[in-house]
């Protein structure tokens, strides 16, 4: 069974993810702060995360995807979508952002790419038992495609 944590500041965004990921038979569980979510991750495997990045507290989505980057795919939901916040979490390694209200078959598409690709990644590493240093930039979703295109064109 995949295993989802999903981390916001809001009550009611935590509960309707959490059933629509349930909804699907995975297992899903909440976190409202960072420091919550880096307790539950250093306790159990998560396949995914899904945080929100401005999160009412001392980190930010961000921030924590870089405590936690390379051990699993990370999206971020924010609800202010700029070009130089999908810059900055496409170099901590986001596996993909999604902007908030959050359209649920949109996200459960994200969601499951991320779970194929980690499961690939995962299966690729025991096979060729190949070094995972966490530097890669791993999102392959349209938006994450995008993304990349925009950073060559404005990176000179």
């Amino acid at each position: 069974m995949k295993r989802i944590l999903i981390i916001d500041d809001d009550r009611a965004s935590l509960s309707l993810l959490r059933e629509l990921f349930k909804s699907q038979g995975w297992e899903a569980e909440t976190a409202q702060t960072p420091q919550q979510a880096l307790e539950m991750a250093s306790r159990r495997k998560f396949d995914l995360l899904l945080s929100d990045i401005n999160l009412e507290a001392e980190m930010s989505g961000i921030d924590l995807l870089q405590q936690l980057r390379g051990t699993r795919p990370v999206i971020l939901m924010t609800g202010y979508g700029t070009l130089d916040t999908a810059v900055a979490a496409a170099r901590e390694g986001a596996w993909d952002i999604i902007a908030k209200p959050i359209k649920p078959k949109e996200l459960l598409v994200m969601a499951g790419r991320a779970l194929e690709s980690r499961s690939r990644t995962v299966e690729e590493a025991e096979t060729h038992d190949a070094p995972d240093n966490g530097q890669a930039m791993i999102g392959r979703s349209p938006v994450m495609l995008e993304l990349y295109k925009q950073i060559a064109r404005v990176a000179p």
